[in-house]
């Protein structure tokens, strides 16, 4: 009888040895499995490498302090040619245009010839335009050939004639007094323009003479003057 109470407590004590083992074993694995999911559900951390973006690689960064809110575009391709600038030659002074009115504008003989007129300028300024065409008169020169027998011989030249001359002349129109003028002569050629401007208001006279000249003369105010 205490035989086999013995082998029984031996037979019970492996059991119960076999069953913990099992037991640790069995542990170990689930803590083993756990671990393994837990790790490969774990999302992997992006990297800036692995980012995306709409804007190009080319797009600079930006550092602290800095700002960047543009958009960028896709740069302009190099033209295949060069594109050259074109250059033009500034025209004069536009006095012409629709800021004047034209009170007079003729083109005339002069052969000392005076054509008068009286003007009350509130708004200055007033303007003179000349376009001249003076006339010529033939001049005789005596040369001698530089070679053979050196004889003399002559030539003719067109030349602006001395006498021609051309004025405009602005009088205060109560005194009397010369107050601005603008007087051509002894021309170096048969063709001339010019601008004459007066500045001040005032009550004139105005005066436009010559001789020997044909003259195209405009004469311009603002507007103002004319209400």
């Amino acid at each position: 009888m205490k035989q086999i109470t013995t082998i029984y407590k031996k037979e019970t004590r492996t059991s119960m040895m076999k069953t913990g083992v099992f037991k640790a074993i069995t542990l170990g694995l689930i803590i083993c499995f756990t671990l393994s999911a837990g790790c490969a559900s774990l999302p992997e951390e992006e990297t800036p490498a692995q980012s995306t973006s709409s804007v190009s690689d080319t797009t600079p960064s930006v550092s602290d302090g800095e700002v960047d809110q543009v958009n960028y575009s896709t740069p302009i391709p190099t033209p295949t040619e060069e594109e050259k600038p074109e250059y033009s030659i500034p025209q004069d002074e536009n006095i012409s245009g629709p800021q004047y009115s034209v009170i007079y504008s003729k083109e005339e003989y002069l052969r000392y010839t005076v054509i008068p007129f009286d003007l009350d300028l509130k708004y200055p300024p007033l303007i003179f335009e000349y376009d001249l065409e003076i006339d010529t008169v033939t001049d005789v020169k005596a040369a001698y050939s530089e070679y053979g027998s050196k004889s003399e011989y002559s030539y003719t030249l067109k030349v602006p004639s001395q006498n021609a001359w051309y004025k405009i002349s602005v009088y205060n129109n109560e005194t009397g007094e010369l107050v601005s003028s603008k007087e051509l002569n002894h021309f170096g050629d048969t063709s001339v323009s010019g601008v004459f401007k007066i500045y001040g208001a005032g009550d004139y006279h105005i005066e436009i003479s010559g001789n020997l000249v044909t003259a195209n003369t405009t004469v311009m105010l603002p507007p103002e003057n004319l209400n």
